[in-house]
């Protein structure tokens, strides 16, 4: 709106300067030693001047509210949402319910051994590889999930289904974890001294009917998962199904 505003008043302003310039060259009494536009084009400058302004300024301070929009939604390095994006989105898909039967899964996904590459190859090597793994991870996922970094080398992932049963939908939050996991793996970082770098990554879910359980049960599942991978060799995917009623882990 400001920039559309600033634009009308710009072409209001060139279109005064227009009609000045065809008086000019066209009245048959136009003289040079008398400008009868003068107090036009003066008063003409000034409104003009005092109505552009403030739209500068009003697109600047839009711009400067875009930006700390961003900031506060947006991970600095990779691009991705936050943790406190997800955060609030989980909890509010956690506990409202739904009338149809829709799934809610949270993938917890942990860069194996990233600590190491930091420490071989410096932090410059580190950040692009939680960039490239970050942009891997969106290009696999659907449009209507949502991926954050919530610390360090942890992403997590809020996924969605609609289905008629647990059944279904652990099928299909399984199919998602190991696609995402073999594009992390399929990835190659090239190394300064040559020669490319290869990651993996460990990833646990966990899965529950919708308004069914608090979010911080769900997260708590998905660690648990997550640690049940790391601890059984890492890359590879492990899950937990919530149900009305039960618990049960289940391994990839």
């Amino acid at each position: 709106m400001a920039a559309r505003l600033a634009s009308v008043f710009h072409l209001v302003w060139a279109a005064m300067l227009g009609l000045r310039i065809i008086w000019w060259l066209g009245h048959p009494i136009a003289d040079t030693a008398m400008d009868p536009t003068s107090t036009f084009g003066l008063l003409s400058r000034l409104l003009l001047t005092w109505a552009i302004t403030p739209s500068y300024l009003w697109m600047l301070t839009r711009e400067l509210d875009a930006e700390l929009i961003r900031q506060a939604r947006q991970d600095p390095l990779t691009g991705v949402a936050n943790r406190r994006v997800i955060w609030a989105e989980g909890e509010k898909w956690a506990g409202t319910g739904s009338r149809k039967r829709q799934y809610l899964a949270v993938l917890i996904i942990d860069i194996d051994h990233f600590k190491a590459v930091n420490d071989n190859w410096g932090h410059g090597v580190g950040d692009e590889v939680l960039v490239g793994v970050a942009h891997s991870l969106a290009q696999h996922m659907r449009d209507e999930d949502l991926l954050a970094r919530i610390g360090g080398e942890e992403f997590m992932a809020l996924v969605r289904h609609d289905g008629p049963s647990i059944d279904q939908a652990t099928d299909a939050i399984r199919a998602i974890a190991e696609r995402l996991r073999q594009a992390i793996e399929k990835d190659a970082f090239a190394l300064p001294s040559g020669g490319n770098l290869v990651c993996t990554a460990s990833i646990g879910y966990a899965i529950s009917l919708r308004g069914q359980y608090q979010w911080k049960d769900i997260v708590e599942a998905a660690d648990g998962a997550l640690y049940d991978a790391k601890r059984n060799g890492r890359n590879q995917v492990m899950g937990s199904v919530y149900e009305p009623k039960a618990v049960h882990a289940k391994a990839d």
